[in-house]
């Protein structure tokens, strides 16, 4: 179980969406639910307040082992995002990259990268308006 929600977290970039099909592939290797049953655990992932994914693998891991599986399946999910973020702070701590920070060309990349990601928020905001 750790295995199987330790990839989803980290191969499934863009949130609770971008999980769906790996949840829809979960069943085809365990009997840990119906693909029928997606539906409605998003549903209920939804209603409730948290991470889409973060509620799925409680959810999950909570009906296929009780507490310690609902614990595991949610620390595996969580895990990888975790350790991403204590190595970019690592790599934040170096001089060699603080100063990068500082540096004129560094700085305008990563505002570029910025402004992308608010441009695409606005056009889904857009999208989803229609």
């Amino acid at each position: 179980m750790f295995y199987e929600f330790f990839q989803i977290g980290l191969f499934a970039i863009g949130g609770g969406p971008a999980t769906i099909p790996f949840l829809m592939d979960l069943p085809s290797r365990h009997d840990w639910y119906e693909r029928a049953d997606v539906a409605n655990m998003l549903a209920v992932s939804e209603s409730t307040p948290g991470p889409i994914m973060v509620n799925l693998a409680t959810y999950i891991g909570s009906s296929q082992a009780g507490f310690f599986g609902a614990l595991l399946a949610t620390v595996a999910v969580v895990l990888p995002s975790f350790v991403i973020i204590l190595l970019l702070m690592a790599v934040c701590v170096i001089p060699q990259f603080c100063r990068a920070m500082a540096d004129a060309g560094f700085s305008f990349a990563l505002k570029a990268f910025w402004m992308a990601i608010f441009v695409l928020y606005i056009l889904i905001i857009a999208h989803c308006g229609r």
